[in-house]
């Protein structure tokens, strides 16, 4: 596996939570006093297409998050049965800390008792010499 396959997981989390961040934003838009008038009594100002353009963004996006979350655990599960794998139990702390648990390379090191630098190489190292 590489270190870019290995991310996949911190990448989807920041897309799950951007798109999560879109849904709030387009709910409250759709539900403020200002807002498109989603009651469907007649507005008088031909608003129709925009509040069913934002009601079927709202649906898309929510699909489009579930669709996300699915993936997010099936790539969960396949970066766990990969670091279990690994036979060196400080780098599968390593692993699991930086590529589960999403934590930057510096928190990884300071919580070991490392620099963030040293892990990072360390994993690196590891992940380059399985490959060949």
């Amino acid at each position: 596996m590489t270190m870019k396959e290995l991310s996949q997981l911190h990448w989807l989390n920041v897309e799950i939570d951007r798109d999560k961040q879109r849904l709030a934003e387009l709910e409250a838009r759709a539900t403020s006093p200002g807002g498109p008038n989603m009651s469907g009594m007649p507005g008088g100002g031909g608003a129709g297409s925009s509040v069913e353009s934002a009601a079927l963004e709202i649906v898309e996006l929510k699909a489009s998050i579930e669709a996300k979350l699915i993936r997010c655990s099936t790539e969960r599960a396949r970066l766990i049965g990969y670091i279990d794998a690994v036979p060196d139990s400080r780098m599968r702390e390593i692993m699991y800390l930086r590529f589960v648990d999403g934590l930057p390379w510096a928190q990884v090191g300071a919580s070991m008792g490392y620099t963030g630098d040293g892990v990072r190489k360390a994993c690196k190292r590891y992940i380059d010499e399985s490959a060949a």
